[in-house]
C-alpha cells in the first residue's frame, strides 16, 4: 500500500520517467515505515510527504521527510533534537 502511495503521483504525471536513481530511492523510501524522519532529495521527500499525508489518514503512520529545500536540513536537525522517544515506532 505505500509503494502505491509514494508511486501514485508519478501514475498522475506521465510525462515523469523513472530511471535508475529513481529504483535506488524507491528502495531508500520503503524504509520510510520503520523511522521517523528521513533526508531524501527533493523529489522524493515531496513524493513521501504526500503519500505520509494519504495514509496517516487511513492511520498508517511514516517518516516525515525532508530535503536541502526550504532550510530543510536545519529543520530535520531540529526534529531529531525536540523528537520525543516515547513517540518512537515499534
Amino acid at each position: 500500500m505505500f509503494l502505491g502511495e509514494l508511486m501514485k503521483s508519478d501514475f498522475l504525471t506521465p510525462e515523469e520517467q523513472l530511471d535508475t536513481h529513481d529504483v535506488v530511492d524507491i528502495q531508500h523510501a520503503i524504509n520510510l515505515l520503520h523511522c521517523d524522519f528521513a533526508l531524501l532529495d527533493r523529489t522524493w521527500a515531496s513524493k513521501a510527504n504526500q503519500a505520509r499525508d494519504r495514509l496517516k489518514k487511513i492511520g498508517i503512520e511514516v517518516a516525515e521527510c525532508f530535503s536541502r529545500r526550504n532550510n530543510g536540513i536545519g529543520r530535520f536537525l531540529h526534529a531529531v533534537e525536540d523528537y520525543d522517544a516515547g513517540r518512537a515506532k515499534p
